[in-house]
């Protein structure tokens, strides 16, 4: 029996070191995750080519806020709660941005059976929302192995 993928959305507010409490304040929103630059650990913090490093792997404070994964085949479905939750934000979420020096990204979450995957398109409006938080967007699909191997031996 085929299951329906699941979607779900993250956004991040991602920089040096800020406050969680005071973050969520100003969005009126709580973060559901919360990793600050000191949580690290002691081997990555002090890595010798730290400098080197992609900006993703570098120590550094995340408030991260999650649209919980549901069943669906519409990743535009999940991304407009999400926009929901945001809206009327977009203002005070690009001054923290200038303030704080802060990288603003959505990642979409993906689980699913090999050949039943979503439909991968967002909307216009989607585009213009993550455009005005000048955001980067980010997908990981994760594809269930054991269906997948069943699935090409058929």
């Amino acid at each position: 029996m085929v299951k329906l993928p699941t979607i779900g959305i993250w956004f991040y507010l991602t920089g040096t070191e800020f406050c969680e409490v005071d973050i969520s304040k100003k969005l009126g929103i709580a973060a559901d995750e919360f990793r600050a630059k000191k949580d690290w650990p002691d081997a990555i913090k002090r890595n010798k080519d730290l400098l080197n490093l992609p900006y993703w792997y570098k120590p550094r404070t995340v408030w991260a806020k999650k649209i919980n994964a549901e069943h669906g085949y519409f990743i535009n479905e999940q991304f407009e709660k999400m926009i929901n939750l945001l809206e009327g934000k977009e203002g005070l979420i690009n001054d923290l941005r200038q303030e704080l020096d802060l990288v603003v990204s959505f990642e979409i979450v993906i689980e699913m059976e090999l050949g039943d995957k979503p439909e991968m398109i967002l909307s216009s409006e989607t585009i213009k929302f993550i455009s005005s938080l000048n955001a980067t967007i980010g997908i990981d699909m994760y594809i269930d192995e054991e269906v997948s191997s069943s699935f090409l031996t058929l």
